[in-house]
Formats: C-alpha cells, sequence, structure tokens
C-alpha cells in the first residue's frame, strides 16, 4: 500500500496544481519604462520608487487602486513592473487589485515616480484598453464551436448570472 500512496500522492499533486493554474486570469498589467533626469540623460542603475494608481471614468478620477515598487533600474535605464502586484498604499476604493470591477469602464493608469528626492513626479495617465485575453473573451460568442447549436440556448434564463461566474452547459 505504501507505493500506491507514494506513487499516488505526486501524481495528485501535479493534477491539483496544473487545475488550479489552467482555472486562473493573470492578475496584473505589465508596465515597462525607462527612467531619464531632467536633460534627458538616462538613469542607469538607479533606485526609484513607482506609483502607481487605477483611476475611473477619467485621467482625474476616482482612486480605485494604488500600490508602491521599489525598483532599481538596469543599465539601460530601463525598470519593469506588473501593476497588480505591487505594495498596496491604502489609497482607493478597492482593498485588492483582483476586486477592480472592471465591468465598469473606463478605467486609466496614472504613474509617478519618485527618483529618490521623496517627491513623486507626473509621468503620465493613459486609458488602459483591451487586453489579448479581453479579446478572445469578445470574439467567442461570434465564433463558437461548429458543434454546439447556439439555437439550443435560446430560452436558457440568465437572470442572476453574476459578472465573473461560469455558466455550464451540459447540452440538455
Amino acid at each position: 500500500m505504501k507505493k500506491i500512496v507514494s506513487f499516488f500522492s505526486p501524481l495528485l499533486a501535479v493534477i491539483a496544481w496544473s487545475l488550479t493554474l489552467s482555472a486562473q486570469v493573470p492578475q496584473g498589467i505589465n508596465y515597462q519604462a525607462i527612467a531619464r533626469d531632467t536633460e534627458g540623460n538616462i538613469l542607469a542603475d538607479h533606485g526609484i520608487i513607482a506609483r502607481m494608481s487605477i483611476r475611473h471614468q477619467n485621467a482625474g478620477g476616482d482612486i480605485h487602486w494604488q500600490e508602491i515598487h521599489e525598483l532599481r533600474t538596469n543599465d539601460f535605464g530601463l525598470f519593469t513592473l506588473v501593476v497588480g502586484r505591487g505594495k498596496s498604499t491604502g489609497t482607493g476604493s478597492s482593498l485588492e487589485f483582483n476586486k477592480i470591477d472592471w465591468s465598469n469602464p473606463p478605467y486609466f493608469l496614472q504613474v509617478e515616480v519618485d527618483f529618490g528626492q521623496h517627491e513623486y513626479l507626473q509621468m503620465g495617465t493613459l486609458e488602459l484598453l483591451t487586453v489579448p485575453y479581453a479579446m478572445v473573451a469578445g470574439t467567442a460568442i461570434h465564433t463558437p464551436d461548429p458543434s454546439i447549436n447556439l439555437g439550443d440556448l435560446k430560452d436558457v434564463d440568465l437572470a442572476g448570472l453574476l459578472a465573473g461566474k461560469v455558466l455550464v452547459w451540459e447540452g440538455s
């Protein structure tokens, strides 16, 4: 019996791990920039703090999420981070990045950087647009599996179906 347990335990762990990974949407937004001083010179190998804010409705709208990243630029002044994986500042209406209600756009990303002067400089704000994952979701209903007859779904009651939930159709 011990041999069966030792064989199946790792196998079950791998299966459970792969099922967990396959069901998750990446929680984060890649961001990359080059740090420069006021004369335009690259700030190579320089410590910075980037403050990222998700704003709602417009560039000056309410903050829904804010975080900081303590970083060091590379030899080319480049720094990279993932919005959503920084340290929360506690500012904003969402206490966690994955709790932002993305179904009510528009949202904007505001970027501020402290280059070591203990003062954040506004680097710009841009509207967040569709990402590749969302583009696939937007076409899913238009390019269904040819084996599925969408006519069979006409009597499905979607009332009460919450955003972010999955409707499972078993074919009957």
